[in-house]
Protein backbone atom coordinates (compact mmCIF):
# COMPACT_ATOMS: atom_id res chain seq x y z
CA UNK A 1 0.00 0.00 0.00
CA UNK A 2 1.22 3.30 -1.43
CA UNK A 3 2.17 6.00 1.43
CA UNK A 4 1.31 9.25 1.02
CA UNK A 5 3.48 12.16 2.17
CA UNK A 6 2.03 15.30 3.16
CA UNK A 7 2.94 18.41 1.15
CA UNK A 8 4.70 21.56 2.03
CA UNK A 9 1.14 23.09 1.35
CA UNK A 10 -0.55 20.29 3.63
CA UNK A 11 2.10 21.17 6.23
CA UNK A 12 1.59 24.53 5.97
CA UNK A 13 -2.25 24.47 6.71
CA UNK A 14 -1.76 21.93 9.91
CA UNK A 15 0.68 24.62 11.13
CA UNK A 16 -1.31 27.58 11.17
CA UNK A 17 -4.55 25.67 11.92
CA UNK A 18 -2.66 24.66 15.51
CA UNK A 19 -1.72 28.15 15.66
CA UNK A 20 -4.87 29.72 14.92
CA UNK A 21 -6.04 27.25 17.77
CA UNK A 22 -3.66 28.65 20.18
CA UNK A 23 -4.46 32.24 19.83
CA UNK A 24 -8.11 31.73 19.94
CA UNK A 25 -9.39 33.10 23.16
CA UNK A 26 -11.01 30.54 25.72
CA UNK A 27 -13.51 32.59 28.07
CA UNK A 28 -14.48 29.08 29.52
CA UNK A 29 -13.70 30.52 33.35
CA UNK A 30 -15.86 33.58 32.56
CA UNK A 31 -20.11 33.50 32.53
CA UNK A 32 -21.11 36.18 29.94
CA UNK A 33 -23.94 37.41 32.31
CA UNK A 34 -25.20 39.92 29.91
CA UNK A 35 -24.65 41.25 26.49
CA UNK A 36 -26.48 44.63 25.24
CA UNK A 37 -25.92 44.87 21.63
CA UNK A 38 -28.51 47.85 21.26
CA UNK A 39 -29.12 46.87 17.66
CA UNK A 40 -32.27 48.77 17.77
CA UNK A 41 -33.44 46.86 20.43
CA UNK A 42 -32.97 46.61 24.50
CA UNK A 43 -32.38 42.52 24.17
CA UNK A 44 -30.05 41.30 26.46
CA UNK A 45 -28.32 38.23 24.09
CA UNK A 46 -26.83 36.30 26.99
CA UNK A 47 -28.87 32.62 28.17
CA UNK A 48 -27.35 33.18 31.43
CA UNK A 49 -29.48 32.21 34.54
CA UNK A 50 -28.51 32.66 37.62
CA UNK A 51 -28.75 30.26 41.30
CA UNK A 52 -32.24 31.28 41.33
CA UNK A 53 -33.18 30.24 38.16
CA UNK A 54 -33.59 33.34 37.05
CA UNK A 55 -32.93 34.86 33.74
CA UNK A 56 -30.86 37.61 32.20
CA UNK A 57 -33.26 40.33 31.81
CA UNK A 58 -34.06 42.58 28.58
CA UNK A 59 -34.11 46.21 29.44
CA UNK A 60 -36.96 49.01 29.62
CA UNK A 61 -36.64 52.36 28.63
CA UNK A 62 -37.59 54.59 31.23
CA UNK A 63 -37.94 58.44 31.73
CA UNK A 64 -37.50 59.81 35.45
CA UNK A 65 -35.56 60.63 38.39
CA UNK A 66 -37.34 58.26 40.77
CA UNK A 67 -37.13 54.16 39.60
CA UNK A 68 -40.21 54.12 41.24
CA UNK A 69 -42.22 56.23 39.69
CA UNK A 70 -40.24 56.58 36.32
CA UNK A 71 -42.47 56.01 33.17
CA UNK A 72 -41.49 53.48 30.51
CA UNK A 73 -40.09 55.36 27.59
CA UNK A 74 -38.90 54.54 23.65
CA UNK A 75 -35.60 54.06 23.17
CA UNK A 76 -33.39 56.71 20.43
CA UNK A 77 -30.65 54.47 18.48
CA UNK A 78 -27.98 55.71 16.31
CA UNK A 79 -25.49 54.54 13.72
CA UNK A 80 -23.68 51.44 15.95
CA UNK A 81 -19.69 51.64 16.60
CA UNK A 82 -19.00 49.27 13.30
CA UNK A 83 -21.80 51.57 11.04
CA UNK A 84 -24.48 49.44 11.85
CA UNK A 85 -27.60 51.54 11.05
CA UNK A 86 -29.32 52.03 14.46
CA UNK A 87 -26.82 49.73 16.21
CA UNK A 88 -25.88 51.68 19.69
CA UNK A 89 -28.29 53.32 21.96
CA UNK A 90 -28.28 57.21 22.57
CA UNK A 91 -28.36 58.73 25.69
CA UNK A 92 -29.13 62.65 25.71
CA UNK A 93 -28.25 63.18 29.28
CA UNK A 94 -30.21 65.30 31.88
CA UNK A 95 -33.14 67.86 31.90
CA UNK A 96 -31.14 70.24 33.47
CA UNK A 97 -29.17 70.01 29.55
CA UNK A 98 -32.14 69.60 27.50
CA UNK A 99 -32.04 65.91 27.91
CA UNK A 100 -34.66 63.43 28.88
CA UNK A 101 -33.27 62.12 32.17
CA UNK A 102 -33.95 58.35 30.33
CA UNK A 103 -32.28 55.64 31.29
CA UNK A 104 -32.51 51.87 30.73
CA UNK A 105 -33.91 49.51 33.46
CA UNK A 106 -32.21 45.94 33.48
CA UNK A 107 -33.88 44.52 36.70
CA UNK A 108 -32.73 41.42 38.53
CA UNK A 109 -29.92 38.69 36.98
CA UNK A 110 -27.13 39.58 34.40
CA UNK A 111 -25.08 42.31 36.16
CA UNK A 112 -22.53 42.70 39.31
CA UNK A 113 -24.31 41.32 42.27
CA UNK A 114 -25.96 38.30 40.86
CA UNK A 115 -26.30 35.06 42.65
CA UNK A 116 -23.55 33.11 41.04
CA UNK A 117 -22.14 29.59 42.03
CA UNK A 118 -18.50 29.55 43.76
CA UNK A 119 -17.42 26.77 41.62
CA UNK A 120 -13.46 26.87 42.95
CA UNK A 121 -11.24 28.65 45.11
CA UNK A 122 -9.57 31.43 44.44
CA UNK A 123 -5.74 31.49 45.20
CA UNK A 124 -3.54 34.97 45.02
CA UNK A 125 -2.42 35.76 41.82
CA UNK A 126 -4.61 33.60 40.06
CA UNK A 127 -6.39 35.67 37.68
CA UNK A 128 -8.37 32.79 36.18
CA UNK A 129 -9.44 31.96 39.05
CA UNK A 130 -13.20 31.99 40.24
CA UNK A 131 -13.84 34.16 43.22
CA UNK A 132 -17.53 34.56 42.25
CA UNK A 133 -20.46 35.02 43.58
CA UNK A 134 -21.25 38.65 42.40
CA UNK A 135 -19.34 41.47 43.09
CA UNK A 136 -15.97 40.24 44.45
CA UNK A 137 -15.20 39.50 40.93
CA UNK A 138 -15.49 40.38 37.05
CA UNK A 139 -15.65 42.36 33.79
CA UNK A 140 -17.56 44.92 32.50
CA UNK A 141 -17.31 46.67 28.92
CA UNK A 142 -18.95 48.76 26.54
CA UNK A 143 -18.25 51.03 23.05
CA UNK A 144 -18.93 54.58 23.65
CA UNK A 145 -19.20 57.78 22.17
CA UNK A 146 -19.34 61.18 23.41
CA UNK A 147 -17.82 64.59 24.38
CA UNK A 148 -19.09 65.38 27.63
CA UNK A 149 -17.15 64.65 31.01
CA UNK A 150 -18.71 67.54 32.99
CA UNK A 151 -19.82 66.10 36.32
CA UNK A 152 -20.75 62.42 37.16
CA UNK A 153 -21.34 60.37 34.03
CA UNK A 154 -22.42 56.66 34.75
CA UNK A 155 -23.18 53.63 32.09
CA UNK A 156 -24.36 52.25 34.58
CA UNK A 157 -24.86 51.95 38.65
CA UNK A 158 -26.81 50.92 41.43
CA UNK A 159 -26.45 51.48 45.45
CA UNK A 160 -28.71 50.30 48.47
CA UNK A 161 -29.92 52.37 50.90
CA UNK A 162 -29.47 51.63 54.45
CA UNK A 163 -32.54 49.07 55.92
CA UNK A 164 -35.14 50.61 58.56
CA UNK A 165 -36.32 48.01 60.09
CA UNK A 166 -38.23 51.09 62.62
CA UNK A 167 -38.12 51.51 66.19
CA UNK A 168 -35.11 52.90 65.55
CA UNK A 169 -33.07 49.88 63.84
CA UNK A 170 -31.29 50.37 61.19
CA UNK A 171 -28.90 48.08 59.20
CA UNK A 172 -26.42 49.04 56.85
CA UNK A 173 -26.09 47.97 53.71
CA UNK A 174 -23.27 49.70 51.71
CA UNK A 175 -23.79 47.40 48.43
CA UNK A 176 -22.69 48.93 45.34
CA UNK A 177 -21.63 48.76 41.87
CA UNK A 178 -20.82 52.15 39.51
CA UNK A 179 -19.38 51.82 36.02
CA UNK A 180 -18.71 55.52 34.25
CA UNK A 181 -17.28 58.58 34.66
CA UNK A 182 -16.78 59.81 38.61
CA UNK A 183 -15.95 63.69 37.37
CA UNK A 184 -12.35 62.96 37.67
CA UNK A 185 -11.54 59.54 36.39
CA UNK A 186 -12.73 56.66 34.63
CA UNK A 187 -13.93 54.39 37.32
CA UNK A 188 -15.76 50.56 38.71
CA UNK A 189 -16.78 50.55 41.87
CA UNK A 190 -18.05 47.31 43.45
CA UNK A 191 -18.56 47.20 46.89
CA UNK A 192 -20.33 44.56 49.13
CA UNK A 193 -23.26 45.09 51.61
CA UNK A 194 -21.07 44.96 54.76
CA UNK A 195 -18.97 47.56 54.07
CA UNK A 196 -18.59 50.95 55.60
CA UNK A 197 -15.82 52.41 53.03
CA UNK A 198 -14.98 51.77 49.27
CA UNK A 199 -14.18 47.81 49.14
CA UNK A 200 -12.86 48.22 46.12
CA UNK A 201 -12.31 51.25 43.19
CA UNK A 202 -10.82 50.35 39.84
CA UNK A 203 -10.03 53.61 38.26
CA UNK A 204 -7.61 55.37 35.40
CA UNK A 205 -4.53 56.23 37.11
CA UNK A 206 -3.94 58.42 33.95
CA UNK A 207 -7.04 60.46 34.95
CA UNK A 208 -7.39 60.66 31.00
CA UNK A 209 -10.32 61.70 28.75
CA UNK A 210 -9.36 60.55 25.38
CA UNK A 211 -12.68 58.56 25.53
CA UNK A 212 -14.94 61.19 25.48
CA UNK A 213 -13.27 62.94 22.24
CA UNK A 214 -16.25 62.25 19.96
CA UNK A 215 -15.31 59.35 18.52
CA UNK A 216 -15.72 55.67 19.67
CA UNK A 217 -13.46 54.17 22.30
CA UNK A 218 -13.73 50.82 24.02
CA UNK A 219 -13.87 50.46 27.99
CA UNK A 220 -13.47 48.32 30.06
CA UNK A 221 -12.85 46.88 33.58
CA UNK A 222 -11.87 44.16 35.42
CA UNK A 223 -11.20 42.82 38.97
CA UNK A 224 -10.91 39.66 41.08
CA UNK A 225 -10.92 40.59 44.87
CA UNK A 226 -11.14 36.98 45.57
CA UNK A 227 -7.36 36.30 44.11
CA UNK A 228 -5.58 38.94 45.50
CA UNK A 229 -6.63 38.28 49.29
CA UNK A 230 -3.24 39.21 51.58
CA UNK A 231 -1.43 40.61 48.73
CA UNK A 232 -1.53 44.08 50.06
CA UNK A 233 -1.59 45.71 46.37
CA UNK A 234 -4.02 44.74 43.64
CA UNK A 235 -2.15 43.88 40.35
CA UNK A 236 -5.33 42.11 38.81
CA UNK A 237 -7.72 45.27 38.93
CA UNK A 238 -7.38 47.30 35.90
CA UNK A 239 -8.87 49.81 33.14
CA UNK A 240 -8.63 49.64 29.49
CA UNK A 241 -9.27 52.24 26.92
CA UNK A 242 -9.32 50.81 23.32
CA UNK A 243 -7.68 47.30 24.44
CA UNK A 244 -4.37 48.94 26.29
CA UNK A 245 -3.85 47.93 29.60
CA UNK A 246 -3.88 51.31 31.83
CA UNK A 247 -3.31 49.80 35.22
CA UNK A 248 -5.58 50.91 38.37
CA UNK A 249 -5.44 53.27 41.10
CA UNK A 250 -7.59 51.24 43.57
CA UNK A 251 -8.06 52.15 46.90
CA UNK A 252 -9.10 50.48 50.07
CA UNK A 253 -9.77 46.89 50.74
CA UNK A 254 -10.44 44.01 48.29
CA UNK A 255 -13.76 41.97 48.15
CA UNK A 256 -13.63 38.93 49.42
CA UNK A 257 -16.01 35.56 49.09
CA UNK A 258 -17.63 35.68 52.16
CA UNK A 259 -18.31 39.18 52.24
CA UNK A 260 -21.90 40.11 52.65
CA UNK A 261 -23.97 40.63 49.58
CA UNK A 262 -27.61 41.11 50.07
CA UNK A 263 -30.20 41.63 46.73
CA UNK A 264 -30.76 44.76 45.12
CA UNK A 265 -33.30 47.59 46.45
CA UNK A 266 -33.63 49.16 43.48
CA UNK A 267 -32.96 48.66 39.47
CA UNK A 268 -29.61 48.32 37.92
CA UNK A 269 -30.16 51.14 35.39
CA UNK A 270 -28.12 51.64 32.03
CA UNK A 271 -27.21 55.76 31.20
CA UNK A 272 -27.59 56.62 34.86
CA UNK A 273 -26.96 55.73 38.51
CA UNK A 274 -29.96 54.81 40.60
CA UNK A 275 -28.37 56.45 43.48
CA UNK A 276 -30.80 54.34 46.03
CA UNK A 277 -33.90 55.10 44.02
CA UNK A 278 -32.85 58.68 42.81
CA UNK A 279 -31.58 58.52 39.24
CA UNK A 280 -28.23 60.54 38.86
CA UNK A 281 -25.43 60.83 36.84
CA UNK A 282 -27.14 60.83 33.54
CA UNK A 283 -24.87 59.62 30.25
CA UNK A 284 -24.76 61.44 27.45
CA UNK A 285 -24.05 59.80 23.63
CA UNK A 286 -23.91 57.16 22.48
CA UNK A 287 -23.26 52.77 23.78
CA UNK A 288 -22.78 49.91 21.97
CA UNK A 289 -22.01 46.11 22.83
CA UNK A 290 -22.15 46.74 26.83
CA UNK A 291 -20.84 43.21 28.00
CA UNK A 292 -20.63 42.17 31.69
CA UNK A 293 -18.67 39.22 32.94
CA UNK A 294 -18.69 36.95 35.70
CA UNK A 295 -14.83 37.10 36.27
CA UNK A 296 -11.46 39.07 35.38
CA UNK A 297 -10.74 38.45 31.57
CA UNK A 298 -6.95 38.25 30.38
CA UNK A 299 -5.55 41.43 28.80
CA UNK A 300 -5.64 39.13 25.87
CA UNK A 301 -9.11 38.55 25.75
CA UNK A 302 -10.46 42.33 26.86
CA UNK A 303 -7.70 43.06 23.66
CA UNK A 304 -9.62 40.43 21.01
CA UNK A 305 -13.12 41.71 22.04
CA UNK A 306 -11.71 45.74 21.32
CA UNK A 307 -9.95 44.42 18.15
CA UNK A 308 -12.23 41.99 16.82
CA UNK A 309 -14.58 45.30 16.08
CA UNK A 310 -14.14 47.46 13.13
CA UNK A 311 -14.29 50.88 13.70
CA UNK A 312 -16.70 53.29 11.76
CA UNK A 313 -15.82 57.47 13.25
CA UNK A 314 -16.57 60.24 12.46
CA UNK A 315 -18.76 63.22 13.36
CA UNK A 316 -19.97 64.66 10.59
CA UNK A 317 -21.96 67.80 12.61
CA UNK A 318 -23.33 65.54 15.56
CA UNK A 319 -19.90 67.84 18.11
CA UNK A 320 -22.07 66.61 21.18
CA UNK A 321 -21.61 63.35 20.87
CA UNK A 322 -25.41 62.45 21.18
CA UNK A 323 -26.17 60.93 17.61
CA UNK A 324 -28.33 63.55 15.47
CA UNK A 325 -26.84 66.81 14.18
CA UNK A 326 -29.19 69.71 15.37
CA UNK A 327 -29.48 72.87 17.13
CA UNK A 328 -27.56 72.27 20.16
CA UNK A 329 -24.52 71.01 18.03
CA UNK A 330 -24.64 74.67 15.48
CA UNK A 331 -24.18 76.63 19.24
CA UNK A 332 -21.17 74.60 20.09
CA UNK A 333 -19.69 75.21 16.63
CA UNK A 334 -20.32 79.17 16.88
CA UNK A 335 -19.12 79.42 20.11
CA UNK A 336 -16.16 77.92 18.99
CA UNK A 337 -16.57 74.26 19.36
CA UNK A 338 -15.01 71.72 21.63
CA UNK A 339 -12.28 70.86 20.89
CA UNK A 340 -12.15 74.57 19.74
CA UNK A 341 -10.17 73.81 16.48
CA UNK A 342 -13.90 73.66 14.83
CA UNK A 343 -13.29 75.04 10.90
CA UNK A 344 -15.87 75.99 8.49
CA UNK A 345 -15.77 71.86 6.89
CA UNK A 346 -17.43 71.26 10.40
CA UNK A 347 -20.58 73.70 9.63
CA UNK A 348 -20.45 72.39 6.51
CA UNK A 349 -20.86 68.58 7.88
CA UNK A 350 -23.18 69.82 10.05
CA UNK A 351 -25.32 71.72 7.58
CA UNK A 352 -25.32 68.18 5.41
CA UNK A 353 -26.50 66.48 8.59
CA UNK A 354 -28.82 68.68 10.11
CA UNK A 355 -31.92 67.07 11.23
CA UNK A 356 -30.85 63.17 10.36
CA UNK A 357 -29.54 60.36 12.46
CA UNK A 358 -25.56 60.17 11.42
CA UNK A 359 -24.97 58.39 8.69
CA UNK A 360 -28.42 58.05 7.00
CA UNK A 361 -28.98 57.02 3.68
CA UNK A 362 -31.25 59.99 3.71
CA UNK A 363 -30.42 63.34 4.68
CA UNK A 364 -32.27 66.24 5.37
CA UNK A 365 -30.69 69.56 4.03
CA UNK A 366 -31.61 72.18 4.97
CA UNK A 367 -32.68 74.62 2.36
CA UNK A 368 -29.84 77.77 2.06
CA UNK A 369 -32.90 80.42 3.29
CA UNK A 370 -33.86 78.09 6.15
CA UNK A 371 -29.96 78.02 7.16
CA UNK A 372 -29.88 81.58 7.13
CA UNK A 373 -32.50 82.55 9.29
CA UNK A 374 -31.48 80.19 11.86
CA UNK A 375 -28.16 81.02 12.36
CA UNK A 376 -29.15 84.63 11.95
CA UNK A 377 -31.98 84.12 14.66
CA UNK A 378 -29.61 82.17 16.97
CA UNK A 379 -26.95 85.28 16.33
CA UNK A 380 -29.48 87.68 17.52
CA UNK A 381 -30.03 85.59 20.20
CA UNK A 382 -25.89 85.14 21.53
CA UNK A 383 -25.45 88.52 20.64
CA UNK A 384 -28.82 90.19 23.00
CA UNK A 385 -27.00 87.41 26.17
CA UNK A 386 -25.91 89.73 28.82
CA UNK A 387 -22.51 88.19 30.21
Amino acid sequence: MKTLQPTGLVIGAILVTLLVDLQMPNYSHAQLLSQYKFDGNLLNSSTFMDTNGVTAPHGTFRIGTDSATAVAGTATFSTGVDGTPNGAISFDGNSSEGGSNGWVDVTTAGHPGAPIALVGTPTPGDDQASSGPGLVSGTVMAWVRSTTTNGARWVMGNLNANIDLGGGVIIPDQQAFLMGWSGSTLQAFPRAANSSVSRFIVSDPTNSTIWADGNWHHIAFRWNGGAEQGSGIPSLAAVFVDGVNLGAASTNYFLDPTDTQTEWQFPMSLGARNNRGTLDGFYKGLVDDLRIYSESLTDQEIFDIFDAVTVVNGSPGDFDGDGDADGRDFLIWQRGGSPSSLSPIDLNDWQTNYGSPLFAAAKAVPEPSSLFLFILGVGMLTTGRKC
